[in-house]
């Protein structure tokens, strides 16, 4: 079985997936991509989203590190990826509503605020 992982290089989720690749000992080609041409990319190698890290592997394509995960332990069951026991996986943090980060970046580079820029 072999994958293709489509990244860029300071991408730490992209990075992530290609440890869990090793780890699985799954062969894999690295990809990486040009910065601000790889949405295109991406599309263009048949994936829905313009995000990495993207996965192609036994005819699927995968996106986004937590699904790539699951799909790995899916295809590849061992060394697992996630603990088997439900209750000791950790829940996906909430992520705060995408138009209160925007004002929030907004508001602080209207201030002038370190945090806004």
């Amino acid at each position: 079985m072999t994958a293709t992982l489509y990244s860029l290089r300071l991408s730490h989720p992209a990075h992530a997936v290609g440890l869990m690749l090793e780890r699985k000992g799954i062969d894999h080609e690295v990809r990486n991509l040009m910065a601000g041409f790889h949405p295109l990319l991406v599309h263009a190698a048949g994936f829905r989203g313009g995000t990495v890290p993207a996965l192609k592997i036994d005819g699927r394509r995968i996106q986004r590190s937590r699904e790539i995960a699951a799909a790995l332990d899916e295809i590849q069951p061992e060394p697992a990826l996630f603990p088997a026991d439900l209750e000791r996986r950790l829940p996906d943090p909430p992520l705060p509503p995408a138009g209160l980060v925007a004002a929030g970046v907004t508001i602080g580079r209207m201030r002038g605020d370190a945090r806004g820029l």
